[in-house]
């Protein structure tokens, strides 16, 4: 990203009367740092499903990690070899980087598409008056600072309505009609691990609304953002398609990863990583349920359970060839039979609305030709 960095701590103070009102007054949910389940803590199935998701991506950053080091080991010998070879081999290696970085940029076509949206809601909010964007700044410091405090302090993690009002204030502040107006750094530690770690807690809010999308379903902070940035009369659940939805929650975590001052392939790795992680439980847990059905509504089963996945993939699809779905493919393959693994594909192909979508979950599947 663009601008400095954020300095570890700042010692500024502001009025407390400037906290947002009624947005953080959610119940905070434990942290992830413990990787242990626990019945007293997890009384439902979907805190289950949302810590082994957790686990999940946990584990597909880690694999990324050590595979990364090797690969860079391997890039620096190969490296060292192309420089005594001749320039006729250069010149091929050259070509060939650029067609990598071209299918990089495949994947991350979201980035791209959410500056624009985030550029049209701008304008449809207006330029702010001077004090109205110095209050919403204000705002969005204190917030920070208190979501911040709570992670360090208490080991919590913020809510879904804290990261949402961060995202509505921020673009708030980018609307000002005064170029002056600035959000200062919060009071407490900001270092790139705490903000990557809100970008991660983030990415986990924008994929679960796209999950919850196609069954016309929205969480209470999502019809927040949605009542703030979506189209007049495409708010609520029942109107907020997949689509929306999606562009939502690109316009979302761009803003914050713009908040957060955090660069592109930081940004990547991170929603990849999650994507993944997503894509490899709801594979599983699709397998799970079509061989639950009796063989009349087995197509039917995988359909619905796809076109769940797909609200995501569509949204943030990851680019072909990604390790993140290579890693996926290597933990199914010793769950999944051919069959299992068609189904699905086929039921993708008829939901997903995007060749990069399906070209990455055939990926996951081990489906590509």
């Amino acid at each position: 990203m663009d601008g400095e960095d954020y300095p570890d701590s700042v010692g500024s103070s502001l009025p407390a009367q400037q906290t947002p009102q009624g947005k953080d007054a959610a119940t905070q949910t434990p942290s992830h740092s413990n990787p242990l389940l626990n019945s007293v803590d997890y009384q439902s199935e979907e805190d289950i499903d949302t810590k082994f998701l957790e686990l999940e991506r946990q584990t597909l950053e880690s694999m990324l990690q050590a595979s990364q080091l090797e690969s860079d080991q391997q890039k620096s010998e190969a490296s060292q070899h192309q420089q005594r070879a001749s320039s006729g081999s250069t010149a091929s290696s050259s070509s060939a980087h650029a067609g990598e970085d071209d299918s990089n940029r495949q994947g991350s076509w979201w980035w791209h598409a959410a500056s624009t949206y985030l550029q049209q809601a701008q304008q449809d909010i207006g330029p702010l008056e001077s004090h109205q964007a110095h209050a919403l700044a204000k705002d969005v410091t204190t917030l920070l600072t208190r979501i911040v405090n709570a992670r360090v302090m208490r080991g919590l993690d913020p809510t879904a309505t804290q990261l949402v009002d961060l995202a509505v204030f921020h673009l708030g502040v980018k609307a000002s009609a005064d170029s002056a107006v600035r959000i200062a750094p919060p009071r407490t530690d900001f270092s790139v691990n705490i903000r990557q770690r809100l970008f991660r807690d983030a990415t986990a809010v924008a994929l679960e609304a796209c999950a919850l999308a196609p069954a016309g379903k929205q969480s209470s902070a999502w019809r927040e953002l949605a009542s703030n940035w979506a189209p007049k009369g495409q708010s609520d659940a029942a109107s907020c398609s997949s689509a929306v939805t999606g562009t939502l929650a690109q316009m979302f975590l761009r803003s914050l990863a713009e908040l957060f001052k955090l660069e592109r392939a930081d940004v990547e790795r991170i929603v990849h990583a999650a994507v993944a992680a997503h894509t490899r439980a709801k594979l599983l847990d699709a397998v799970a349920a079509v061989k639950q059905a009796d063989n009349t509504s087995k197509a039917r089963v995988a359909i619905d359970k796809m076109r769940h996945l797909a609200a995501v993939v569509d949204t943030f699809p990851l680019p072909a060839g990604s390790a993140e779905m290579d890693l996926v493919y290597s933990g199914l393959a010793g769950f999944l039979g051919y069959q299992d693994r068609k189904t699905l594909h086929e039921a993708y192909q008829q939901v997903s609305s995007s060749q990069l979508s399906v070209n990455a979950v055939a990926e996951a599947l081990g489906m590509t030709s």
